[in-house]
């Protein structure tokens, strides 16, 4: 099998962990949910979350989601706000890993 380097899914460096639990995992190359596989080339608008707080009570609601191939997904959702913080730092680092030029 070879690999595609003008495909948008080809990543663009070694592979690495930054983040793994039963909910998420978040790779250098995709992050994996209950719900699927998504390609960390191919998610559009990631990172942007949303913060809910029911009737103002309690913890808030945290959401980060992403479009990919045109259809919004759910990447992660937590009212822990230490979980979401890391999350959110290990999708940044892989998508900044994935923007940088080529060498």
């Amino acid at each position: 099998m070879s690999i595609d380097r003008t495909s948008p899914s080809t990543p663009r460096c070694g592979w690495a962990v930054y983040y793994a639990d039963r909910r998420i995992v978040v790779t250098s190359w995709y992050v994996e949910t209950r719900a699927g596989r998504y390609p960390i080339a191919d998610l559009d608008g990631v990172l942007r979350h949303l913060d809910f707080r029911h009737q103002g009570r309690g913890p808030r609601w945290m959401e980060i989601r992403a479009v990919y191939r045109g259809v919004d997904v759910l990447l992660f959702g937590t009212r822990d706000k230490a979980d979401f913080e890391r999350v959110r730092r290990a999708l940044i680092r892989a998508v900044e890993i994935n923007s940088s030029p080529l060498p």
